[in-house]
Order: C-alpha cells, then structure tokens, then sequence
C-alpha cells in the first residue's frame, strides 16, 4: 500500500510507511475554517428570520416565500444559500483577482436563492401563469 502524501493537510508530517490515510481532497485546510463556522451558523440566521418575521416586512416576504414554494425549490434556495455562504467565508484564502470572484460568486449564489424566494412563481414551460 502506497500512503498519499498530505503534508499540506497535516502539517509536515509524514505518514507511516504501509499506511494510507486517505486522499488530501478529503481534508479540511485551516484557512477554510471560517467558512465552516458560517456555515454552521446559518441555522440562526434561519431562525431569527423566522422570529423576525412578525416585525419585519422582508423577513416576512422571505418566510412566506419559503412557505409557498414547492420542496424542492426550497431545498435549492438552501443549497444556494449555503454554497454562497462557503463563497463568501472563502475571501480571506483567495488574493487577487480569484479573491474577488469568490466574493462575486457567493453574492450571486446569494442573490439567486433570494430570487428564488422572493421571485414570483411561474409555471414551467408550456403551462399557464
């Protein structure tokens, strides 16, 4: 057995000769770390949305968007929220130009799920609005 080399991921240190410990595309850098704690975070964000929503008019246009759209458009308006938040906790790993697409993309990824919820519900192609 030939061990993978993943002395980015563990920090210089060599594995045992004979033992595999996986491929590198499975760890974690540390730089990522903040985009994991946000993204553990968002549940909050969730909740006080819907705490918020009585008192506020976008929180309640946001939550009755939720509530009106099918399953599976609420499981795509989450997964576009949570990669735009794994975008935009990114920012600091990224220099330069890459830096500024990562934040691009995770404010697009964001705007889409807002759309998504926000937007009007049309019927697909070939069927009446």
């Amino acid at each position: 057995m030939i061990p993978v080399p993943v002395t980015f991921h563990l920090g210089g240190i060599e594995p045992m000769p004979g033992v595999s410990i996986g491929s590198p595309m499975y760890g974690t850098p540390a730089e990522h770390l903040p985009a994991l704690l946000l993204l553990a975070a968002s549940p909050v964000v969730a909740l006080l949305i819907r705490t918020v929503a009585p008192r506020s008019a976008l929180a309640a246009r946001i939550l009755g968007g939720y509530r009106a759209r099918p399953p599976l458009h609420r499981l795509a308006a989450w997964l576009l929220a949570a990669s735009a938040v794994l975008h935009l906790g990114m920012w600091n790993h990224h220099e330069g130009v890459m830096g500024i697409l990562v934040v691009g993309d995770g404010l697009l990824l964001g705007a889409a799920a807002g759309l998504l919820l926000l937007g009007r519900i049309r019927a697909g192609p070939g069927g009446a609005c």
